[in-house]
């Protein structure tokens, strides 16, 4: 027994009767993690030479992103909502990006609130890094081809999002002459 839980021995059977298994190449957790970590590896090699963290990374491309579709302010919750990242530790990494003068952090509509904006040094770092993480992410997942779609459509269902559907074809959608 571990902080109250009952951990069934190696090889006892779920309660469908399946055996259990522990162990790295057996979990689809143990695997997910894995793959994470070596998402991330790849992640971190493409974006440190351009002195920048995997979090900081990630917040500038998702303030950019935000920034292009938003006619309101964005603030530090709104980003770290839309990057699926803690609050507090976005709180945190904004900050090291302002300190770079990679944004701006000013005083939001109430007082606990911060509004963000990409600056023009930000804007630079983020469109040098973005070639070599799209080609970190092409070359990491180009395994999976034509299977990329489903598989982040699973990833997606396991975060608790609704999957995004595939557009229908242009083919598909197009009527034909007679």
């Amino acid at each position: 027994m571990t902080n109250g839980h009952v951990h069934a021995p190696l090889g006892a059977t779920s309660p469908g009767g399946q055996a259990r298994r522990y162990g790295p190449a057996d979990g689809g957790g143990s695997l997910l993690w894995q793959a994470a970590n070596a998402w991330s590896r790849r992640l971190r090699a493409a974006v440190t030479p351009h002195d920048l963290t995997q979090a900081q990374f990630l917040l500038l491309a998702g303030l950019a992103r935000l920034e292009a579709r938003a006619g309101e302010p964005i603030t530090q919750a709104g980003l770290a909502k839309a990057c699926g990242i803690d609050v507090t530790m976005a709180s945190t990494v904004l900050r090291q990006l302002a300190a770079a003068r990679l944004l701006s952090r000013r005083q939001g509509a109430d007082a606990r609130s911060r509004a963000l904006a990409l600056s023009a040094a930000g804007r630079s770092r983020l469109e040098a890094a973005l070639p070599d993480v799209d080609a970190a992410e092409a070359a990491f997942f180009r395994a999976l081809s034509a299977d990329l779609g489903a598989f982040k459509g699973a990833l997606s269902v396991l975060i608790g999002r609704r999957p995004r559907l595939a557009a229908p074809s242009a083919r598909a959608t197009t009527p034909r002459s007679p």
